[in-house]
């Protein structure tokens, strides 16, 4: 994925690493969940239809609540834990999705994500490696993944403390995973979007880059997060010589209800599913106002992303937003790329 903030003891790439033989120029990089561009705060109301996928289970890296992607054509994975609140039994339901960009298979792709429940507290999130590093011979899969890991290690540990973090608990984690992250020496940078369900019903986010999060209730999109970039193909990220620290994401607290349902992806996914798309996804999952099939729904977010990102003919958000951006080559056409999707559902 795009622009890397590298050591001083490398070049700094300038833009996102593609091959030129295998991708398509449109794919070099871009950017979506642009609310000038995209529809994405318009709130939707639609018909239902049906529809159905296959459902997978996968396995994951390890029992600590972060996932690697293998070779899977879907790697997914659902489950079904409780909280408590003041009125009594919340439910959660989580299922999740991973596709690695066609180059990246071997390797399981360059993204990682989070689902973890502490004490009624519910963690998830998605990072996204900075794809330039591998033109200086780092796999940021590594950095990413170990990323995950540390977070997941510091919500744990703020979750069996006092949690007291000045109102943005979220934060107080990611200062402290990324300290952990600057001492391990890992190269690399990444995106990250994470949030936290609390017991009283508050969702927090804190996002910082270009992934993203919406959370939709009875049809509507109540809220959207909205993407960083200093420059067209350059996201904000952490790591490497990246002035950026978790302080730069945009933390928000959502009051979320019953039923309510939030969906986390890479930029992988909203650069390759217009928002009316997305929406008739989840209503075809059972519908606004009833359970959503949260494993059902991932998958067909990931798989559908990843399908149009390998679609030259497709008229993708990512193409129409490097068009208005003034970006000569850009006319059709997906953009491929690694594609991570979560899917939370309150009930």
């Amino acid at each position: 994925m795009y622009s890397a903030q590298q050591p001083q003891t490398m070049p700094m790439p300038s833009q996102k690493a593609t091959n030129p033989s295998t991708s398509n120029p449109l794919r070099m990089v871009a950017q979506t969940g642009n609310e000038q561009f995209s529809p994405a705060m318009q709130p939707l109301d639609l018909a239902a239809t049906q529809h159905s996928t296959p459902e997978q289970e996968s396995p994951s890296r390890s029992q600590s609540g972060w996932s690697f992607r293998n070779l899977l054509p879907c790697v997914s994975k659902s489950s079904v834990m409780r909280t408590v609140d003041s009125e009594g039994q919340l439910f959660l339901a989580t299922g999740s999705c991973s596709k690695p960009h066609p180059n990246k298979i071997s390797k399981g792709g360059e993204d990682a994500s989070i689902v973890h429940e502490c004490n009624g507290f519910w963690l998830t999130g998605v990072l996204d490696g900075i794809g330039a590093w591998s033109e200086q011979g780092v796999d940021v899969s590594i950095y990413s993944n170990a990323f995950a890991q540390r977070i997941t290690d510091a919500f744990v540990t703020w979750c069996h403390g006092d949690r007291v973090s000045e109102g943005k608990p979220l934060l107080k984690i990611l200062e402290s995973a990324f300290t952990e992250m600057k001492r391990s020496q890992i190269q690399g940078s990444c995106t990250i979007c994470i949030s936290m369900l609390f017991p009283s019903g508050q969702l927090h986010v804190l996002n910082l880059g270009d992934s993203g999060v919406r959370v939709v209730r009875n049809g509507k999109i109540v809220f959207a997060s909205k993407e960083q970039q200093t420059n067209f193909n350059e996201p904000k990220q952490l790591g490497g010589q990246s002035e950026d620290t978790p302080a730069c994401g945009d933390y928000t607290i959502v009051p979320v209800q019953r039923k309510d349902v939030y969906i986390l992806g890479t930029d992988g996914v909203w650069d390759n599913i217009w928002q009316e798309d997305w929406m008739k996804m989840l209503q075809d999952a059972a519908g606004f106002t009833s359970k959503v099939n949260v494993e059902k729904l991932a998958t067909k977010l990931g798989e559908t992303a990843a399908k149009h990102g390998a679609d030259l003919n497709y008229r993708s958000p990512f193409a129409v937003q490097a068009r208005m951006k003034g970006i000569a080559g850009y006319t059709e056409g997906g953009k491929q790329d690694d594609v991570t999707v979560v899917v939370g559902q309150v009930r």
